[in-house]
């Protein structure tokens, strides 16, 4: 059993990966470290093997490689789904991932669909159980995107996690079709107050936004993208469309100098 591989740039994944397994029917290939494979992290690879054993794969996005690993993992498998053996093979020193101060990683949770409605004791529970200091909230906070809801939630987090730093976007569920009255007190509101008093919290910069609800914030080499992608009447789709992912990729190549995006 072999594996090759060819990163492009340190500290990120990207590169080819070359297997060599005969008798084997797909490879797996995980982060490792001198013990084995990292316990906290899944597999970044299934990799179907042709009858001679040979497979690559093409591992692409600029993900960065694990602060943990030192190495690649390697596990074979065939066609009865017996193991086939298995290998560390270790990442060149080169393109290892380069010590990091705590000033640079930090913890995030995600949180979704709470669907709240009247009641906040379940939304309460979620966020007092997140063990990070950043939370993402990815939509659907609301059932029906009404202001009291929303007001109920805001509420929840003033009083149940006020040093939290928050980054929402919506879900299909919290922007309903409103009375025009109503319109200013919904969603968009709700977003605006908890971007703005998260980036003041932990440092965040605005350094991006459109008129369709997108926004981008940096801290030191860290971007952080929310894309809206339902418009008013719980419809998923982009509100402005072409217009909106093209501001999703101008954000992506004007700050490809961070380290995680």
């Amino acid at each position: 059993m072999t594996i090759r591989f060819a990163l492009q740039k340190p500290e990120y994944a990207d590169g080819t990966f070359i297997i060599g397994a005969k008798g084997a029917l797909i490879a797996v290939l995980s982060w490792a470290n001198a013990d084995g494979a990292l316990p906290d992290w899944t597999p970044f690879a299934y990799v179907p093997l042709d009858p001679y054993g040979n497979g690559e794969f093409q591992y692409s996005g600029q993900r960065a490689i694990p602060l943990e690993a030192t190495g690649i993992h390697m596990r074979c498998i065939a066609s009865d789904f017996r193991d086939k053996g298995e290998l560390i093979s270790e990442i060149p020193k080169e393109f290892l991932p380069k010590e990091h101060s705590a000033d640079r990683v930090f913890k995030a949770s995600i949180l979704t669909d709470f669907h709240l409605s009247g009641k906040p004791w379940i939304t309460g529970q979620a966020l007092l159980a997140a063990e990070s200091d950043i939370i993402f909230l990815l939509g659907d906070l609301t059932n029906d995107g009404l202001p009291m809801q929303l007001d109920i939630f805001r509420q929840s987090i003033n009083e149940l996690v006020p040093n939290k730093t928050i980054f929402p976007i919506p879900g299909n569920h919290d922007v309903p079709l409103l009375p025009e009255a109503d319109r200013e007190k919904g969603y968009d509101a709700f977003q605006r107050e908890i971007l703005s008093t998260s980036c003041r919290k932990e440092g965040f910069q605005k350094i991006d936004a459109d008129d369709f609800g997108d926004y981008c914030v940096r801290r030191k080499e860290v971007n952080i993208i929310g894309l809206r992608c339902v418009s008013e009447g719980k419809c998923v789709v982009f509100p402005n469309g072409k217009a909106q992912l093209q501001w999703f990729e101008n954000c992506l190549n004007h700050n490809d100098d961070a380290l995680w995006q």
